[in-house]
């Protein structure tokens, strides 16, 4: 099966299925089997290695966003005390398969706001809303 680049595509999401602020302490090993949807998560604090079974493995660390395909299977070794982390559930209109990837950003600070400003809206403006947004290859 042939996996497609998130940043390669331009797509749309048609259902924010939720978004969470989380914190794990560490230092600690997780072990995922498969998620049950698409994932952006931002890193607020700490560091965390990511190993995916089709071989992608990256590290995140404060200030990165990474993507989490729909059905990926990894594990998860956080490397700080703790790791704390915005995370927005979400399914694609598309579905493609596509890879895991840690993305490049120009401005972690503007994504930390825009983070913030989608946790408010989920969880007090409109909890369980549903809308299409546009995400644009980098």
């Amino acid at each position: 099966m042939r996996l497609f680049s998130i940043t390669e595509e331009n797509l749309y999401i048609n259902n924010l299925i939720h978004v969470m602020k989380n914190s794990l302490p560490g230092p600690k090993h997780l072990q995922v089997n498969g998620r049950h949807s698409d994932a952006f998560v931002y890193i607020l604090t700490g560091s965390c290695t990511y190993c995916f079974d089709d071989g992608i493995e990256f590290t995140a660390n404060a200030g990165d966003v990474l993507y989490l395909a729909h059905h990926a299977v990894y594990t998860m070794d956080v490397h700080s005390d703790s790791y704390d982390h915005i995370f927005c559930d979400f399914e694609f209109c598309q579905e493609t398969p596509r890879h895991s990837a840690l993305l490049s950003l120009e401005s972690s600070h503007h994504m930390e706001q825009l983070f913030e400003k989608l946790l408010f809206h989920f969880t007090t403006v409109s909890p369980g809303f549903s809308y299409r947004m546009h995400i644009c290859a980098v």
